[in-house]
């Protein structure tokens, strides 16, 4: 007996056409959901572009541009704030090696501009910086 391959039918009244035919009508119900979660989507879009509110001032502004700075509900970022202080009070001797080889390679010729660079002395303030700043932005999630 020969064997049937995966994509033939078995005429001896294989189940294979009404697998086939159960793996259509999913894929169409899936179809059919995928549709209706889009109309959902484009009617709550809709609603929110809509200029129903009672308090706007019917200036021409949707209510995406609200240019009030009274963003209570996300705090401002810290990080950066904690960097500064960081490099100012504890990476000073880091910082001015840096900046001192950012000064001989601004006076050097660009041949040797071309060849050096201060990577390194960037790096080391970087993580200078990094060390110190990292205990108390992470002291700040909890």
């Amino acid at each position: 007996m020969a064997e049937q391959q995966w994509w033939m039918d078995d005429a001896s009244g294989s189940e294979s056409g009404s697998e086939w035919e159960e793996v259509s009508v999913m894929a169409e119900e899936e179809q059919q959901a995928a549709e209706d979660a889009d109309d959902e989507l484009e009617a709550v879009a809709a609603e929110l572009d809509g200029d129903d509110d009672d308090d706007d001032d019917d200036s021409g502004a949707s209510a995406w541009d609200d240019d009030d700075d009274d963003d209570d509900d996300e705090p401002e970022d810290q990080k950066p704030f904690i960097e500064e202080a960081c490099k100012d009070k504890h990476c000073q001797k880091a910082l001015k090696i840096y900046e001192d080889c950012a000064a001989r390679l601004a006076e050097a010729p660009q041949e040797v501009q071309d060849e050096h660079d201060c990577v390194g002395y960037y790096f080391d303030l970087k993580r200078c910086i990094d060390h110190c700043a990292a205990p108390q932005i992470f002291a700040q999630l909890v």
